[in-house]
């Protein structure tokens, strides 16, 4: 490959797009996206509530349960360089829509994901954990296979 396909996006260019339900109002954004070991997108993790960062708990969904749209964006129709200001007596440029499509490899990703559930649905959602560290593990569980050592005094 020596060049973004028009149906790719940038996973790192995900992260942040704004998550809406079925009521077109916002209900969380995208915190991670994970992958299985062929590339595939499987899980997208949503950071729902919270303010600034504080109260906010991940929720994570299917990559399949979300639906995504980037509006077209209008252009002038002509190579004609647009006007700074309305009051040079011209009339504007003559309008055209782009492609969504063309829009969301440009820009590396969609203007927003929907989701088919309200925010207090998302928000009683079971909360999101990763995946354990081993060595986390390791740490709490004592030397010896699981014993207690008994502290003896001479």
């Amino acid at each position: 490959m020596t060049s973004q396909e028009k149906n790719q996006w940038r996973a790192p260019k995900l992260v942040g797009v704004g998550v809406y339900g079925a009521d077109e109002k916002q209900i969380g954004k995208i915190d991670d996206l994970l992958l299985d070991k062929n590339g595939s997108a499987q899980t997208i993790v949503i950071g729902v509530g919270g303010f600034l960062g504080f109260g906010k708990k991940d929720v994570a969904v299917p990559f399949s349960a979300m639906q995504w749209r980037t509006e077209p964006r209008k252009t002038p129709a002509t190579d004609q360089p647009t006007p700074m200001t309305s009051t040079s007596g011209q009339p504007p440029p003559p309008m055209k829509e782009t492609d969504p499509a063309a829009t969301e490899a440009s820009q590396g990703y969609p203007d927003k994901a929907v989701l088919n559930v309200t925010l207090a649905e998302l928000k009683a959602a079971p909360d999101f954990k990763y995946a354990p560290s081993p060595l986390d593990e390791a740490a709490a569980q004592p030397a010896g296979g699981g014993d207690q050592m008994k502290k003896t005094t001479p």
